[in-house]
């Protein structure tokens, strides 16, 4: 039997304790009254957190970090929450833009939200998603390259003629000769009536190093995106009195 971690976010006036058995009592109801049910009735009672009330962002934040310190034999726990009302948006259209950015830019999706929304003139939050068209360019700083020292070593392999990445060094053969024998014993397990096979020979350090390294490192990146875009129709809230909690754990399947 396995597990899931599950969320539940319940925003209400009742006592933390009467809520975590209303919330077993509907689980029961709807997916049946087993140990291996999938849901937060498999838990074994609750532990609420002692921290003062939060944005629901917060608390998933520390639920995901609480949660290694739970199993699905274990209580599930609870986290205050703020009184809260989330932004609301509506489709404003999509476009599509090109821009360069820096690689750790381009690699990180909040830091590529944000430069989509300044090459748009629009702010972060207005960028719903965005998917990529084309990476046009990889620019590049000048190539590290370093030779490697030590004993040389060839080994030959038999690969078919249209394979297009290098064999397992470990399949190599010590001569010319073992490797035309190995051919002999080669099956036929084809999708076409004939395979063209060859020997060739790779020579690399005896350790399994390269003859030579060469590092290159992405600079800037060329990109094309296709973006939707959101505008604000009403702004959040967050309040400072509780009015809710956050449920978190592992149940039982």
């Amino acid at each position: 039997m396995g597990g899931h971690g599950f969320e539940h976010v319940v925003y209400t006036d009742n006592d933390v304790e009467a809520v975590y058995d209303e919330l077993c009592a509907g689980a029961v109801l709807e997916y049946g009254n087993n140990g291996y049910n999938g849901t937060i009735s498999t838990t074994r009672g609750l532990d609420p957190v002692r921290v003062p009330p939060m944005s629901l962002a917060a608390a998933s934040t520390l639920a995901s970090d609480r949660m290694d310190g739970l199993d699905k034999w274990s209580a599930c726990e609870a986290i205050p929450l703020l009184e809260e009302r989330q932004p609301v948006y509506e489709n404003d259209g999509r476009v599509t833009v090109s821009l360069q950015v820096p690689w750790s830019v381009y690699s990180d999706h909040d830091a590529m939200r944000s430069a989509l929304g300044k090459k748009l003139g629009r702010s972060a939050d207005e960028v719903a998603d965005w998917f990529l068209i084309a990476r046009e360019t990889t620019v590049t700083r000048p190539a590290k390259i370093t030779a490697t020292s030590g004993q040389r070593e060839t080994r030959h392999f038999v690969v078919s003629s249209n394979q297009n990445q290098l064999p397992a060094w470990a399949l190599g053969h010590r001569t010319q000769a073992a490797a035309r024998e190995a051919l002999k014993g080669v099956g036929a397990n084809l999708l076409a009536e004939t395979v063209e096979l060859e020997v060739i020979s790779i020579t690399r350090r005896v350790d399994g190093q390269p003859l030579v390294k060469a590092t290159l490192t992405a600079k800037d990146v060329n990109a094309k995106a296709s973006v939707s875009l959101q505008r604000k129709t009403c702004d959040g809230f967050l309040g400072t009195k509780q009015a809710g909690w956050l449920f978190y754990g592992w149940a039982a399947s």
